[in-house]
Formats: C-alpha cells, structure tokens, sequence
C-alpha cells in the first residue's frame, strides 16, 4: 500500500497542473482559441478525474489519521486545499469569461440576422429576432 504522505504530494502536483491547465484555458478563452479549449478541456477532465480518484484513495485509507496527527502531513493537506480552493476561483473566472463571450457572440448573431433581413425582421415572446421566412412555418392545416 502507497504511503500516504506520497499520496498527498501526489494532490499537489495534481493540483499544481491544474492550476496550470486552468492557466492555459483562461489564455485560450482571452484569444478565442476554440481547437485548443477543446483539448485543454480533455486535459482538465483527466487532471479532475485523477484528482478525484487519488482523494478517493486517501479518503479510505488505513493511514488517513496521520493527517491530522503528524504536523508535516497536515500543512500538506492544508497547502492541498488552498490550491484547490485557487483553482475553483481561477475556474469560476473562465467561466464567466465564457459566459461573457457566449452572449457577445449571440449578440453579433442578432446584429448579423439584422442586417441580413431588415426588411422582413421581427421579435419572438422572448425578444429574440427572427424574420419573417420562418414564421408559420410550424403551422399545419
């Protein structure tokens, strides 16, 4: 069985290449890289992913109450869940960057739909435009 204060610098390097990750998705939603999102997206669910599995590990391991006992394990458990806590915060930034761009980019969609059929615009229930090629044409007799 892994010792378990291997285990926990196991979470910190995780953790550290996380943090890493997150970095590099904040510089790709800055530069509006959609192929690099998608791969650094893949990279983030297997840092999560191993994440998730190593705490499941220590979590039912026979060694846990050396975490609390031994000072050295608990400044790294501590250190462990400030990083975490960083990349939640650094996650919950690009996630609103994206919300942010996703409703930029409905908007040049609608500036776009404007301009393309001015003429023969119009506004649903929910004040979203649509022209008038598409009205009725869910009706039927």
């Amino acid at each position: 069985m892994t010792d378990i204060g291997l285990l926990i610098e196991q979470q910190l390097i995780i953790l550290q290449q996380l943090e890493l990750v997150i970095s590099k998705e904040s510089s790709a939603l800055e530069y509006q890289k959609p192929d690099l999102l998608m791969a650094i997206a893949k990279e983030k669910a297997t840092l999560l992913t191993s994440l998730n599995d190593n705490d499941n590990i220590i979590s039912k391991h026979p060694q846990q109450g050396r975490l609390v006992v031994e000072d050295e394990l608990a400044l790294k458990v501590e250190q462990a869940k400030q990083q975490l806590r960083h990349c939640q915060q650094l996650n919950r930034s690009n996630a609103s960057l994206m919300e942010m761009q996703h409703a930029s980019v409905n908007r040049l969609a609608q500036a776009m739909q404007a301009c393309r059929n001015s003429h023969s615009m119009t506004y649903d229930d929910k004040g979203q435009t649509s022209t008038i090629a598409s009205l009725g044409s869910n009706i039927k007799a």
